[in-house]
Formats: C-alpha cells, sequence, structure tokens
C-alpha cells in the first residue's frame, strides 16, 4: 500500500513537472513567432500604409512644402502667434488680475523702510479682534476634540468589557478541552 501511493506521488510530481516545462516552451515559442514576424513584416506594411510614398508635406531638399491646417484663430502674438487657452480671455480672469495687482500695489505702498513705520503699519490692522477670533477657533477645537476623545475612550471601554466577558464565557471550554 506504501508503494502504491508514493509510486502514485511520484506519477503526479511527473507530470506537473511535464507541464510546466510544456507550459514554458509554449510561451518561448509563442514570443519567438511574435517577435520573428513582427521584424520580418515591417518593410512591406510601411509600404502599404503610404510611409515613404511622397505624401509628407515636408521634403528633405525644399523643406515644408504646404500647410499642415488651416488656422481658425486669429493671430494674436506670443508664442506661436495663437492664443492656444481661451480661457485666459474671460473677463472674471480679468478682473481677477487686476484685483490682484491692486492689492499688490496697496501692499508695496505699506512697505516699511524701518522698524517704526512696520508697527505704524501693524497698528493700522485689527490684531486684538484677530487674536480673539483665533482664540474662539481654538478653544471650540479643543471642546470638540476633548468630545471625540471621551467617545472613543467610552467605546474602547464597552469593547474591552465585551472581550472579557467573551473570554470568560470560553475558559472552562478551553479548560475541558485541555483536560480531554
Amino acid at each position: 500500500m506504501n508503494n502504491l501511493i508514493s509510486g502514485a506521488i511520484a506519477r503526479i510530481a511527473s507530470l506537473v513537472k511535464f507541464f510546466r516545462l510544456k507550459q514554458a516552451l509554449i510561451v518561448v515559442f509563442a514570443g519567438l513567432l511574435l517577435l520573428t514576424s513582427t521584424a520580418c513584416a515591417g518593410s512591406s506594411m510601411a509600404s502599404e500604409t503610404g510611409v515613404n510614398s511622397g505624401s509628407s508635406p515636408y521634403d528633405k531638399s525644399t523643406g515644408l512644402q504646404r500647410e499642415l491646417y488651416a488656422p481658425t484663430q486669429q493671430r494674436q502674438g506670443g508664442m506661436n502667434l495663437y492664443n492656444d487657452d481661451v480661457k485666459y480671455d474671460r473677463d472674471a480672469n480679468k478682473a481677477q488680475t487686476e484685483k490682484t495687482i491692486q492689492r499688490s500695489s496697496q501692499h508695496l505702498e505699506k512697505q516699511a523702510a524701518n522698524p517704526k513705520e512696520a508697527i505704524d503699519n501693524l497698528s493700522d490692522r485689527d490684531i486684538p479682534g484677530q487674536l480673539g477670533d483665533v482664540a474662539r477657533n481654538l478653544g471650540n477645537r479643543a471642546q470638540q476634540m476633548k468630545d471625540e476623545v471621551s467617545a472613543g475612550t467610552q467605546r474602547g471601554m464597552r469593547n474591552l468589557k465585551q472581550n472579557l466577558n467573551d473570554a470568560k464565557e470560553a475558559v472552562p471550554e478551553v479548560v475541558n478541552q485541555a483536560i480531554d
């Protein structure tokens, strides 16, 4: 009986090895076939598709023979003599650009040359109001974090109690299995 089982296992192992070798040979053969068919068919495919048949608008000896496309936009200057992105022409973008330019010029006017001017520029701002807003936001965030931590701790304690109860119920069964 022992010889029969070991013989069957040996036959199955040799069959598996044979199929792996067979599959590897099929893959190698398919790869070689693909490589040779692609390499050998290159010149015939180029003549069928019109490559090197003189249909190109560019001739090496004389340069560009004709335009490749008819322009649909008016020439505007800049890169390639055309406006490539029409969203830059929108009025909202122009207004935003004007607003940004105006803001930057105001910042340049408030530029400080010495520390006294810097302090004067700061006194124009509502620093106490801004600090109050930051303090309120910080207090709200701390309260929210405290609530989240408290809820997470309560959830963890419930899970821990449930796990301890499950373990307490399973201990007698484990002990009985160990005794058996």
